[in-house]
């Protein structure tokens, strides 16, 4: 991630709006960002809920319908509004939602896979939007 920055750029880390000062020895120097705004580099913040690959799964049967447990009776009500205003994720398929608000563009990725699989395609993700940004 921080080898594809450049100096200037800035970017959200751990809540703060940082901007990179340089790049050294693969040691990034950064200080607080002034003034107001988003970063021009996507943030990842798909650490904050790490899934196993079996609980991906066990995700993924709650959302199928699969599972008849009464958490997911209880959550059926939920899950119904979220189809109706966009879909549920699937094991055969990812869902993606592109949210628009006031403090910026957000984008949702829901593939179930596990840990691993979320970091790499999260940085795969944000490799592509930052090169897409600099076009």
């Amino acid at each position: 991630f921080a080898s594809r920055l450049r100096r200037g750029d800035r970017f959200q880390f751990a809540g703060r709006l940082l901007e990179l000062v340089q790049l050294r020895d693969m040691t990034a120097f950064v200080r607080l960002a002034r003034g107001r705004g988003e970063g021009v580099v996507p943030r990842w913040q798909g650490g904050q809920l790490p899934l196993s690959m079996a609980l991906g799964s066990e995700l993924e049967s709650v959302l199928s319908g699969a599972d008849d447990s009464a958490e997911a009776r209880w959550l059926a009500p939920l899950l119904a509004l979220q189809q109706q205003v966009s879909a549920l994720p699937g094991s055969d398929h990812v869902l993606l939602e592109d949210v628009r608000r006031r403090e910026g563009q957000f984008l949702f990725v829901y593939p179930f896979a596990g840990r691993h699989v979320h970091e790499a395609l999260a940085a795969l993700l944000a490799l592509r939007c930052t090169r897409q940004q600099r076009n």
